[in-house]
């Protein structure tokens, strides 16, 4: 069985293990800050979406409230680096990461084919208003038709 979603999460949670803040640079100038700031923004970001996907919601909230980072790289750093990602190490060891769901399914499962085949894509993919929208508009052109057909 392919592990591609515990690889992926296992090369971030290195990455940012290994991550290191120059403090010196980080506090010197506003560029190289805005430039880390982006960078771990996106990293953290995304360790938030596994966490969510996982079920780990306890976790995912202890990133998700970090965000966004605007000059506190350095403590939000520290913070994940001391607490939220051995706890990532722990709960990888005691979950089968590959063969979890997505806590979503369930609710995918309730709803018509048609509009699941345009949102859900858009919703997975953290388009959320737009996920809305386009379920919307085939609710609104399936109405549309069937009005003017009777």
């Amino acid at each position: 069985m392919s592990s591609i979603r515990r690889e992926a999460l296992d090369k971030l949670v290195t990455e940012l293990e290994t991550f290191d803040i120059n403090r010196t640079e980080y506090w010197a100038d506003l560029e190289p800050q805005a430039s880390y700031d982006v960078h771990l923004t996106g990293k953290l970001d995304a360790l938030t979406h596994f966490c969510q996907t996982l079920g780990w919601s306890v976790l995912a909230g202890q990133v998700n409230e970090l965000l966004p980072l605007r000059g506190t790289a350095p403590e939000a750093m520290e913070r994940v680096q001391c607490y939220v990602l051995p706890e990532i190490r722990r709960s990888m060891e005691q979950t089968e990461i590959d063969s979890s769901p997505n806590p979503t399914d369930w609710f995918w499962d309730l709803v018509h084919p048609r509009i699941k085949s345009l949102a859900q894509p858009r919703y997975e993919a953290g388009f959320f208003g737009d996920a809305v929208e386009s379920a919307f508009k085939e609710v609104n052109d399936t109405v549309k038709r069937i009005y003017l057909e009777s």
